[in-house]
């Protein structure tokens, strides 16, 4: 990972508030696989609202230690779910602590909350737990049927190169926690380079170039979709 975020993490190790929580995302995927350097950190939790007074205490404390904190949840996001009568900040909070996101929410249903419950995590420093590589895979998968983001693609792909998982985990984990969901939407994100101009893309995270990488990648989806015939 970046060295900025290896420095908030070491910083905030130990904090009671994470043992609510389970580091998910590329961060943890990339202690697991090394496959690219991380930016983010992203804290997921099975409880169905977020503890904000927790999180309120956590984040004045980093504050009165010196870090710049910033609210970086997008305004149209926050509206939105106002619109809808919900408070975003119940369930998505974004920050910026020294230039790292830091990000914590809930874990939906359809998006594997049942299986983050059943993982007990896999201590990495103190109180901050990785989520498993099994979580991280299922999580990673379900989340292709939300958004068609470059660095889900590059994550499926690198962990559709280790043994313990294959094309037929993808289906079963859709079948498992979003059974209801085209399987169409997922594979064909999987398949396409039509990313929006906003994707924050991969550069200064791998060694080779983005372009060619991601290339290459979009190959490896088509021909195996078109292997398999989903």
């Amino acid at each position: 990972m970046k060295k900025k975020t290896e420095a908030l993490a070491k910083k905030i190790a130990g904090e009671a508030l994470l043992e609510r929580f389970l580091l998910v995302g590329g961060t943890a995927l990339s202690v697991y696989l090394k496959h690219r350097l991380s930016e983010d950190l992203d804290f997921a939790t099975t409880e169905k609202i977020l503890p904000r007074e927790a999180i309120s205490d956590f984040l004045n404390q980093l504050s009165e230690d010196g870090c710049v904190i910033e609210d970086i949840l997008p305004m149209a996001e926050r509206q939105y779910v106002e619109n809808e009568g919900c408070d975003i900040d119940d369930y998505h909070q974004n920050w910026s602590v020294d230039g790292v996101k830091l990000t914590f929410f809930t874990l939906s249903m359809e998006n594997g909350r049942e299986k983050l419950a059943e993982d007990p995590g896999e201590e990495w420093s103190k109180n901050l737990r990785l989520a498993s590589l099994e979580t991280l895979f299922i999580t990673k998968a379900l989340v292709l049927a939300d958004r068609h983001v470059m660095r889900d693609n590059f994550d499926v792909h690198a962990l559709l190169q280790c043994d313990e998982f294959s094309y037929a985990d993808v289906v079963e984990a859709f079948k498992a926690y979003r059974p209801y969901t085209d399987l169409k939407i997922p594979f064909n994100r999987l398949r396409s380079s039509d990313y929006a101009l906003t994707d924050p893309g991969l550069s200064g995270l791998i060694d080779e170039e983005e372009e060619d990488t991601m290339k290459r990648i979009q190959e490896y989806f088509i021909n195996l979709l078109d292997l398999e015939k989903p």
